[in-house]
Formats: structure tokens, sequence, C-alpha cells
């Protein structure tokens, strides 16, 4: 069989971000004897990138309302003709903006639109775009059920043609002797924690999670608040104006998280918008039960009162008494933990992901495994 011959147009491709995660793990992955995949960055290499083993392009593109745009356009055109590529997949604003048109010009078949959040950024312009560049598309693929439904409501996209397929998650920890310890985040040995792995933006609402941490009742917890990002002086203020400061611990990375993760004793999503979150795949691999507000994908990754917790939006006061509940009952704190990893492996693993991927695309082409 011919090599499937795949463009993925992406604004960068660098670790930090769940979507940018999840095609680097595709990409590490995908089986090379059957495909050959070319990554198209948007903006230039100076943004960031990441090593991996197929071609990079980058097309040099500052923003969608720069100059340098309609060059990069007909050079992306240019390029996909002349890669003779079989399909084409896109990701985020720009990418299925600019992808789709230049892959139409191109005439390439079939166009796939990636979606894998539940459109906080909406706006009535950007709403616009994006129905007219789906109906350009023929195939969407989904993280999630939850957006799947979205797409065909507010992008007018037919549901047989979205495919949903889930995050893949790998999660390598260090052996629990060369963890870092919780003393060089000022946290007693034997405190219980609870944290939160998140990029410091307005949609991801750290702000809860310090709302609910004043409400915790055993003042033993420590909270650890494991991102980064322009609201860090705005939460640190925020967390002494609570009283709770001298327990509010700020770690402020977003690399190499997964070993702080096993320390935490409950892992919190404060997100009031959420596609399907890596974090809370995260947190169920390292058998740590989560708690997060019923938006988006978190209730098909948390399946509540089995594996976590899952109150309705906003409900802070509900969130810190589940959480108090569950901090009191060992027993029950066991049980999910075992739970949650148990079903994260047999949901989530990179395998089935990249499995079930490269299934779609054969099946889109009309090809069969050999």
């Amino acid at each position: 069989m011919n090599k499937v011959r795949i463009g993925y147009v992406i604004d960068r491709l660098a670790p930090g971000g769940g979507t940018e995660n999840q095609l680097i793990q595709l990409l590490r992955n995908i089986d090379r004897e059957r495909f050959t995949p070319i990554v198209f960055n948007l903006r230039p290499e100076s943004y960031g990138t990441v090593d991996l083993d197929c071609e990079k392009i980058f097309l040099n593109v500052e923003s969608i309302t720069s100059p340098s745009t309609v060059s990069a356009f007909f050079r992306m055109t240019k390029m996909f003709k002349s890669k003779n590529l079989d399909l084409l997949q896109l990701y985020f604003y720009d990418g299925r903006l600019l992808g789709t048109l230049a892959g139409r010009l191109a005439g390439i078949r079939p166009l796939v639109f990636c979606r894998r959040e539940m459109g906080w950024w909406y706006t009535k312009s950007k709403l616009y775009v994006t129905r007219r560049t789906a109906a350009l598309s023929h195939y969407c693929l989904v993280n999630a059920n939850c957006i799947k439904d979205l797409v065909t409501r507010t992008e007018n996209f037919p549901a047989d043609k979205i495919e949903v397929i889930y995050n893949g998650v790998d999660l390598k920890l260090s052996p629990p002797d060369q963890r870092p310890s919780l003393a060089e985040f000022g946290i007693p040995e034997g405190s219980p924690v609870i944290g939160v792995v998140s990029n410091f933006r307005r949609v991801k609402r750290i702000d809860r999670f310090i709302e609910v941490a004043a409400r915790i009742k055993n003042k033993e917890t420590h909270f650890l608040i494991i991102g980064k990002g322009e609201l860090r002086a705005e939460l640190e203020q925020l967390a002494k104006d609570r009283g709770i400061d001298n327990r509010v611990h700020f770690h402020y990375t977003i690399d190499k998280t997964h070993d702080l993760i096993s320390r935490f004793a409950i892992g919190i999503l404060s997100s009031e918008s959420e596609g399907l979150s890596n974090v809370l795949i995260e947190y169920a691999m390292a058998g740590i039960p989560a708690a997060a507000f019923n938006v988006g994908g978190n209730p098909e990754v948390i399946a509540d009162g089995q594996t976590g917790i899952i109150v309705e939006n906003d409900d802070i006061e509900g969130m810190a008494a589940r959480i108090d509940e569950l901090m009191e009952n060992k027993t029950q704190h066991e049980k999910y933990s075992c739970t949650a990893k148990k079903r994260a492996e047999e949901l989530f693993s990179v395998g089935a992901m990249v499995r079930k991927t490269e299934d779609f695309y054969l099946n889109i082409l009309g090809r069969k495994r050999e």
C-alpha cells in the first residue's frame, strides 16, 4: 500500500497546550510504514518548535492580519500540490481559515478540521468564518461527544461526518524517591495537598480554585497551583485576600508536572469552558481522584461518584463540601483512585488514540489495513 501523505496545519507546534501535545503524541507514534506526516507551522520557528522525525515547514505568518499572510497563502497552496498530499488536517482558527482555502485551491480532498474546545473564543465574526470553512470541509475530528454536539449545532456540520476520538495520554512518572519533595514548596510532609495544573488564563478560572480552597474545612490542607500566565499577581493577591496565602503555593511552570501531580490527594480543574481535558486524564492515570465543574467534556473523563466529583458550573460551595467528604472518607478515596486509574488506562491510552486516528484516515480514504 502506498503511504498516506498527511499535511497538518497548525499555528505552531510546540509542547504546552493540550491540542499541541496531542498532535505531538500522534506524530511520534503514527505508523510510518503507512503514513508520512508533514507539519505546516504558520508561525516562525522562533515562536517554538519540537523535535520530531518528520518534515516541518514554517510559513512565517506573524498573525492572520499581517501582510505576509497573502504570500504565505500562495506558498502554502503551491506546497500542498508539490507534496502530493492525500489529506489535510487543520487546527485552530488561523490554521482552519488559511488551510481550508489553500487546500481547496490546491484540490486536496479530504479536508479534516479539528475542534478540541467548546468555543469560549467565539465572536459573531469568528463564528461566521468557522461556519464558512466548515462548509468547505469534508470531515471533522473532535475529542469529546459534547464538542461533536457543539459543532453540529453551531457550525451546521453533519453529525455523520464527525469522528470522536478521545485524547491519549502517556503518563511517565519517576520512581517515588526521585519525585520532588513537598518541602520544596514549603508544604509540611504528611499534609494533604489539593492541586491544579493549568495555564493562568481567564477561561481556566484559577480564581475558582482559590475560592474552593478557602472553603475547605481541614486547615492542615495545602493547595498547589502549577502553571504560568499573565494572571500570576492577581491570583496571588486573591489568595492573600482570602487569608490562605500561607497554604497556597505557586509553581510557575508547565514543564514536567507529572511527578508533582502524584503528590496530590485530589486534582481540580476549575475551567468555565473545556473540551476534553488532558490534565483530568493525567490525574486519573496517576490514580488521583479529580473534581471539576460540569462543563464541556469533563463528565466524559470523570465518572461522578466513581472516579471523582462533578458539580454544576460555578457551584463553589458544593465542590468544597464534596471534597471535604471525600478527604474524610479514606476508603472512598482509595476506591476512587483505583477506579480512575483503571478507567483512564482503558479509555485514554496513546495506543488507542493513534490506532483510532489511523483507522479514521484509512476509512475516509477508502483504504483498508493490510
